[in-house]
């Protein structure tokens, strides 16, 4: 048997499929493993990282801080990682600008991120070190999200049935 055939085979086994996976939907998601306050940080920092442009939405807008939350959730060690960094980026934002991380505006997260990257590639303290894991969890998220996939990458969706559907039940 070769793969034309056995393609066909299997998407009419998925069609009979009873167990079908979930689909996450963003607008009602609720959050698992952290809290709204670090949700939100996250987003605004996310977004610093990945604003919106002429060809597509920011981070924000493409909910990657939910995808942190997702994996808060799954992977314990990486919800240490991100409590820890915000920990330590909100007492870096004390010393620098006198303020919680949390009231800090968007030039000044910027400016925090910018002096946590001076180091990149060769992090010396905790929130070098996280700024490393916040960029490449936000590319990562921004890349997996629907805005990401279909606006930034140019990813055109399949039409309505033309595979079978295996995210609804």
């Amino acid at each position: 048997m070769n793969r034309r055939e056995l393609f066909p085979i299997l998407a009419a086994a998925a069609q009979h499929q009873h167990h079908k996976p979930a689909a996450v939907l963003t607008d009602s998601y609720q959050l698992k493993a952290l809290s709204s306050e670090q949700n939100q940080i996250l987003s605004q920092l996310a977004d610093v990282i990945i604003p919106a442009d002429t060809r597509s939405p920011g981070a924000a807008e493409a909910r990657v801080s939910q995808y942190f939350d997702l994996l808060a959730e799954h992977v314990a060690p990486l919800k240490k990682a991100f409590l820890e960094g915000l920990e330590d980026f909100n007492t870096l934002a004390q010393s620098r600008f006198e303020v919680p991380l949390a009231k800090l505006t968007r030039a000044q997260m910027t400016t925090l991120l910018e002096v946590v990257s001076q180091h990149e590639g060769n992090p010396t303290n905790g929130a070098e070190s996280f700024f490393e894991l916040l960029k490449f969890h936000t590319v990562e998220g921004y890349r997996l999200s629907h805005v990401g996939q279909t606006q930034w990458l140019g990813y055109q969706p399949h039409p309505p049935g033309l595979y079978p559907d295996l995210t609804l039940d």
